[in-house]
């Protein structure tokens, strides 16, 4: 297969996972300790065994490509993913191309024209993961965010909403996941682009995986300081997701005895989400 940049990213976002969740006595799996579980996978070949020469050596391998800084070849990126889909850290649908293209992202990019620089630019302030929580009837949605660079200027957003009856106190990356990954009765995954317009304006062209439905979100406020290089910790996404009826604009009243107006404020709380920064253990 193509090991594209956002196939590439996906793997090592799965490698790092995996290596947080199988823990070794408590602490995260060292990666001479991935590299042999790895190779005593069943779906990775004896051929490609018998081509590496240690475990400490694939196990550094590993290390510089979940960290970005070196390319794993073509064999060893075979093995990986062989291994995180035996695992169950990968999917098929996990491994094509995002839905949007990037070229149409960076042509909105030069639509809007160049951000006005009162700010960390999003390239910078933006990426990362984010997590919103809120109930819905006696539910809880966990909804994940990780928003990562992509060549020279893209942004790449991926969503993942989770459903659930239980309830978890733990704000650890690591620990959301694995709860999750045995909670979760319903899991909804969304790829998209993030561009920024001037005025600091962000906007996020979004589609589900599943259906190829699309949404356009919009960023109301983060925490970026004007004139100070720091990374936004909250943001506030004007995130128009369906509620009941499954409307996704005001639904005015069809008579006169109210004002049109007094709808909109109840309707846009249920639609602004607040995600917070995760940052890993």
């Amino acid at each position: 297969m193509e090991y594209t940049d956002p196939v590439l990213r996906r793997l090592r976002d799965r490698l790092i996972r995996y290596r947080s969740e199988a823990r070794t006595n408590g602490r995260k799996r060292p990666w001479h300790r991935v590299a042999m579980d790895i190779l005593d996978a069943e779906s990775v070949s004896p051929a490609y065994y018998e081509k590496e020469v240690s475990s400490e050596i694939l196990g550094e391998a590993l290390r510089r490509f979940a960290a970005g800084l070196q390319t794993p070849t073509v064999e060893r990126l075979d093995a990986i993913t062989a291994f995180l889909t035996e695992q169950h850290y990968l999917s098929g649908s996990d491994l094509g191309e995002a839905q949007a293209p990037l070229e149409a992202a960076r042509q909105l990019a030069a639509f809007f024209g160049e951000a006005t620089p009162r700010h960390l630019p999003a390239r910078d302030a933006l990426c990362g993961q984010f997590l919103a929580l809120r109930a819905d009837g006696g539910r809880k949605k966990y909804v994940l965010l990780d928003v990562s660079p992509v060549g020279d200027s893209g942004l790449q957003v991926e969503e993942t909403e989770h459903s659930t009856s239980a309830v978890t106190q733990s704000r650890s990356p690591a620990e959301l996941r694995r709860f999750l990954k045995v909670a979760s009765t319903a899991v909804e995954k969304r790829d998209g682009w993030m561009v920024e317009a001037p005025r600091g304006q962000v906007i996020i062209f979004i589609r589900d995986r599943l259906n190829e439905e699309a949404n356009v979100y919009t960023v109301v406020a983060d925490d970026r300081e004007a004139g100070v290089a720091n990374a936004a910790r909250n943001i506030h996404l004007l995130r128009p997701v369906p509620i009941t009826g499954g409307a996704r604009i005001v639904p005015l009243a069809s008579d006169d005895s109210a004002p049109a107006e007094s709808s909109v404020p109840g309707f846009l709380s249920q639609m602004i989400w607040h995600f917070s920064r995760q940052e890993e253990a």
